[in-house]
């Protein structure tokens, strides 16, 4: 298996090539297989670099997966739980924004490191409804419903739309079991 086409990171990634070598370690499944262990600040790199390389895939509203690959587009709770799916080798349970923020174990505060995620109450009733991927160079990865695709932007540009936001970080302990 080759890493580095599978989760679309480039050959050329010099990063991710020194980092995960040309081993194939992806995931947590492997790893465990192989005796390693990923640390969460990588699986939580991971998991930006998945983000991002679905930017332009189609949205759609309960999407779990891109068309490209038989499904019918995502949306932001997709995005979220392919990424950290991908990352780990972990099934997520399939849920809404809200009840993965409502989750006590999945994510712990985040620090608004690439890979963590933002959630949005665009109310301000407590219900949470958006979910986006921090990814690096002060970016997020944003499912838009309005442009009909996932899009990379600057980081904060969700801000003023939305009443509260919270930024989180994957629990990987809880994710891998440990």
């Amino acid at each position: 298996m080759n890493f580095l086409d599978e989760f679309g990171l480039s050959a050329s990634d010099n990063k991710a090539k020194k980092e995960f070598g040309t081993l194939g370690i992806n995931n947590i499944q492997t790893q465990q297989k192989l005796g390693l262990k990923l640390s969460d600040n990588t699986l939580d790199t991971l998991v930006a670099k998945i983000a991002e390389s679905l930017v332009g895939t189609k949205y759609k509203r309960g999407g779990d997966k891109p068309s490209s690959e038989g499904g019918i587009g995502l949306d932001c709770s997709g995005l979220v739980q392919l990424s950290g799916e991908r990352a780990s080798g972990v099934n997520f349970k399939d849920r809404t924004v809200d009840e993965m923020f409502k989750d006590p174990n999945l994510f712990r505060t985040g620090s608004g490191q690439p890979g963590s995620v933002n959630l949005y109450d665009e109310t301000g009733d407590g219900t949470y409804d958006h979910i986006t991927v921090v990814a690096e160079n002060n970016k997020e990865v944003h499912p838009s419903s309005n442009k009909g695709s996932i899009n990379l932007v600057d980081k904060g540009f969700l801000d003023s739309y939305f009443d509260t936001k919270v930024n989180k970080e994957f629990n990987w302990d809880y994710i891998k079991g440990e």
